[in-house]
């Protein structure tokens, strides 16, 4: 998706393929999302349980805001230029969409004071050895959030 000087938001659905599908039988997504000039905001409702997402979003003179499906798991980086804030924001008592009762490990880090973010989101011990997923979010001249 792209467009330039006009605002980017949606509301996604990733679904799981049918079973005649090449891909994964959960499924791989890849998003490329950009806009310049306007906001960026983009919202997943659904996504497959053990489904792999790689996104990369970016904007310029405007916010961008992305909230991820409970479902998320893998490395995210999120950025924006001086005088502005990269924040990241936990959703509190997320159910294992799994229904096998594990728990959500999110960690994060400040890399450049406070206009860069980088973590990692996983569900289990040791996520279940599925951490595919990346998920990358940029802006410049204004603020970025990352909802989880």
């Amino acid at each position: 998706m792209r467009t330039r000087n006009s605002p980017l938001e949606g509301e996604i659905s990733l679904l799981q393929p049918s079973s005649s599908s090449s891909l994964k039988s959960v499924g791989v997504y890849h998003i490329d999302a950009e806009t310049s000039n306007s906001r960026l905001g983009l919202a997943f409702a659904t996504a497959p349980v053990g489904s792999t997402l790689t996104l990369n979003a970016a904007t310029s003179n405007s916010p961008a805001n992305v909230a991820l499906h409970p479902t998320f798991e893998g490395d995210f980086d999120i950025s924006t230029s001086n005088w502005f804030k990269a924040l990241v924001v936990e959703e509190q008592d997320v159910q294992d969409p799994s229904g096998k009762e594990r728990k959500r490990n999110i960690s994060y880090k400040r890399v450049d004071g406070q206009h860069q973010v980088v973590g990692k989101v996983l569900w289990g011990e040791d996520g279940d050895n599925k951490a595919d997923g990346v998920v990358k979010v940029h802006t410049s001249n204004s603020g970025v959030v990352l909802e989880l």
